[in-house]
């Protein structure tokens, strides 16, 4: 790469934006998009128009979301946050074969929003470099996880952060590691007692979740919480590992 010299060393000179004239935010993000899974194609990683550089394996889908800022502007710039999601068809259908007892109906597995990326392509920003970095963050991040997350024995020692454990248990119950599930939740039981944002009240939920399956009640009185949608789905299952009965210090 050419460089050119200032007072203060050797400083490398900007790349060419690789859009030059584009602002309007839809057609960026097209082109944006583009230009990262064309990075990842040799990983079987495609852009689909939705907003998604998506990897399809068999009957699951592993992507990454491009969400659009509702400020971006053809006058002030796009910003598009990106995390990761794992989806799976044959979870869906699954699902469908066990309503009674599963508490969702969906293809969702998980995902990893928090630890999504921010791309910013502002007018006269260094668009490039910050399509380096995404491409970048991409192969530090979301690959590795979807890797993981791939590996039902990894997944219950690595996993952190669990969005919905309800979701990851039924994948186990799919995939039939039900013999995986005490793992898993010694994680959740772990984030929940140590974890930011985690209250007394998470218990609360959990518990109020279990005595609702106990009742008979659906697994749609649970849908406001995750913990008692959680607990609603191990009771209903019968899971009966002494783990499950841990009483929090409150």
């Amino acid at each position: 790469m050419p460089i050119f010299e200032r007072k203060r060393g050797l400083v490398e000179e900007p790349a060419a934006d690789p859009f030059p004239g584009v602002q309007n935010p839809a057609e960026l993000k097209q082109l944006a998009g583009s230009w990262v899974a064309s990075g990842l194609d040799a990983d079987g990683f495609k852009w689909v128009k939705a907003g998604e550089v998506v990897r399809k394996i068999g009957t699951r889908r592993e992507y990454v979301s491009w969400t659009a800022s509702k400020y971006n502007s053809a006058a002030t710039g796009s910003k598009f946050d990106m995390f990761a999601v794992i989806m799976d068809l044959g979870l869906e259908r699954w699902r469908g074969e066990n309503a009674d007892r599963v508490t969702l109906t969906s293809n969702f597995v998980t995902n990893q929003a928090h630890k999504h990326h921010a791309l910013t392509l502002s007018v006269g920003d260094m668009r490039q470099t910050r399509l380096d970095d995404a491409l970048r963050w991409y192969r530090q991040v979301p690959l590795p996880w979807f890797d993981m997350m791939r590996n039902p024995d990894r997944m219950v020692r690595e996993v952190d952060r669990i969005y919905m454990p309800a979701s990851l248990v039924e994948w186990l119950m799919w995939l039939n590691r039900d013999d995986l599930v005490p793992a898993l939740l010694e994680r959740v039981w772990h984030e929940w007692r140590t974890g930011k944002g985690y209250t007394e009240k998470v218990w609360d939920s959990y518990e109020l979740g279990t005595q609702l399956a106990r009742d008979g009640e659906p697994a749609s009185k649970t849908l406001s919480s995750t913990a008692s949608a959680l607990g609603w789905l191990l009771e209903r299952n019968g899971y009966t590992d002494p783990r499950l009965k841990i009483v929090p210090v409150r």
